[in-house]
């Protein structure tokens, strides 16, 4: 070995074990800096945590406080908020109860129902159970005659609907049979509900005078239940028709503007008219948002019927005379 060599070895070796060592001394500082500052770190997490937990924990109690605040009753001297509320809870849970009692009523005497009544939907039979007094036979032969009108207005309705098509799909002919229809409804119908209906007359819709060209064939209750068909326009057009001129004693509900309805009829004429800056109604249509309380959903279908133009310049013509005559409650 040269002896420059012999020199630089013992040198290079000691550079290189001082370097290590200053590289390992720094490496224990970084490492013990990290150490002393964890604490901290941990420190800070909890106080966020705590903070988090009295947030949490204040809300709650502000919760709590609502809570009983609002179970509280008023003092007699502030007005009594919470009473409406459950009074109104109680009434319909009465009108939901006496809907289940009117149902299994009719499920009991199966004479009483029509394959129709299953195109109603809960709303109904709560409108019904609303006003319905169920004490006695005759109050109870109302409201089976009620939700059978309802159910065939609304089946009539929809067969309208399916004869229209029938017709423009088939050159202005008419179905044979209420039957036919029965392709026209998704999902499709009991054909019971068919069954109850008859064609007056087939053929071409234009050939057919004017009048029923399709009818109910029979009524459980001569005294209560309606007549449905449908009908033939002088300008060959198909409308709905429901007579009940043979039921001179007809439940309340199913006579148009009967005397106990009159007064709310004329309340929603003038709510009518304000509403529209003095114009009048032009048909029963445009009254029903105007009721107050809001009109049942029988009653509703009524004012909804299509109305010819004899009909409706009547209607305008009636609306013109109780404006001008002052009729109207003030």
């Amino acid at each position: 070995m040269n002896p420059l060599t012999r020199f630089l070895l013992p040198t290079t070796i000691t550079l290189l074990l001082v370097a290590g060592a200053l590289w390992a001394s720094r490496l224990a500082t970084r490492y013990q800096s990290q150490l002393q500052a964890q604490p901290a770190t941990v420190a800070r997490w909890e106080q966020h945590i705590q903070q988090s937990r009295e947030q949490r924990d204040a809300l709650l109690r502000r919760l709590d406080a609502a809570r009983l605040q609002q179970a509280i009753p008023p003092t007699p001297a502030e007005p009594i908020a919470a009473a409406p509320d459950l009074a109104q809870a109680t009434e319909i849970d009465r009108w939901v109860r006496q809907a289940k009692q009117l149902k299994q009523t009719f499920a009991d005497r199966p004479d009483q129902k029509i394959p129709e009544l299953a195109v109603l939907d809960d709303r109904y039979w709560l409108a019904e159970a609303r006003r319905a007094k169920l004490d006695t036979e005759d109050n109870l032969q109302r409201s089976f005659a009620i939700m059978r009108n309802q159910a065939k207005s609304t089946f009539v309705q929809w067969m309208l609907n399916a004869m229209n098509r029938y017709v423009k799909e088939n050159r202005g002919q008419l179905p044979a049979d209420p039957a036919e229809l029965g392709r026209y409804f998704n999902p499709t119908l009991d054909p019971a509900m068919f069954a109850q209906y008859e064609m007056v007359h087939s053929g071409k819709l234009s050939d057919a005078p004017v009048g029923p060209v399709l009818k109910l064939k029979s009524v459980v209750n001569e005294d209560y239940d309606d007549r449905m068909s449908i009908n033939r326009r002088e300008d060959a057009s198909l409308t709905y028709g429901q007579d009940h001129s043979h039921n001179p004693s007809a439940p309340p509900d199913s006579r148009q503007l009967a005397d106990e309805f009159k007064n709310d009829a004329e309340n929603a004429i003038r709510a009518f008219i304000k509403a529209n800056h003095g114009t009048l109604p032009v048909n029963p249509t445009q009254l029903v948002p105007y009721f107050d309380p809001p009109i049942n959903p029988l009653m509703a279908a009524k004012f909804n019927h299509p109305m010819s133009a004899e009909e409706q310049k009547r209607f305008q013509d009636d609306m013109a005379k109780i404006n001008a005559g002052h009729h109207l409650p003030k």
